[in-house]
């Protein structure tokens, strides 16, 4: 199983983990403005409004950008290792990690996200998630969403 560091959760994230554990991805959805967004909060940061949902999301995007790191600062993420920034199908941003090989990654790379199992520096497991290219096969469970054993992300009925 991959060593991570456990995602710093609080008050307004909680649901967000709740949801990456079961395999899917929610956001936070405005419902005076209609703008979705992350980090989670007590408030849309479009409108101010403080009437929302917690709404399912693709898990596709475009890849904006990347970095290899070449110094470890995380006992459990041992260098070198790759961060993406894409833009949700939804427009959000999220950053992960990646499994790709950065001299195979593009500008508006179509990306989806995969989730897998982690471990801390304790032992303790969960649930993360990374961007991975639109066209790598996927590896570990399903989303609850998804009709088959291992949710491929390129059936567009997987989504």
């Amino acid at each position: 199983m991959t060593m991570r560091p456990a995602p710093r959760r609080s008050l307004f994230d909680d649901t967000f983990w709740w949801h990456v554990a079961d395999g899917q991805l929610h956001l936070q959805h405005c419902s005076q403005c209609d703008n979705t967004w992350y980090p989670p909060g007590p408030a849309c940061p479009q409108c101010a409004g403080e009437t929302w949902t917690w709404q399912p999301v693709a898990g596709t995007g475009a890849l904006l950008s990347w970095v290899t790191f070449h110094k470890t600062y995380f006992p459990t993420m041992p260098a070198p290792y790759t961060v993406v920034t894409c833009r949700t199908d939804e427009g959000v941003l999220l950053l992960t990690d990646t499994t790709a090989d950065p001299a195979t990654l593009h500008i508006d790379m179509p990306m989806v996200l995969q989730h897998y199992q982690a471990v801390d520096d304790t032992g303790t497991p969960f649930t993360l998630y990374r961007w991975e290219p639109a066209d790598t096969p996927s590896v570990g469970r399903a989303p609850a969403h998804c009709p088959g054993t291992t949710h491929c992300r390129v059936n567009p009925g997987c989504r």
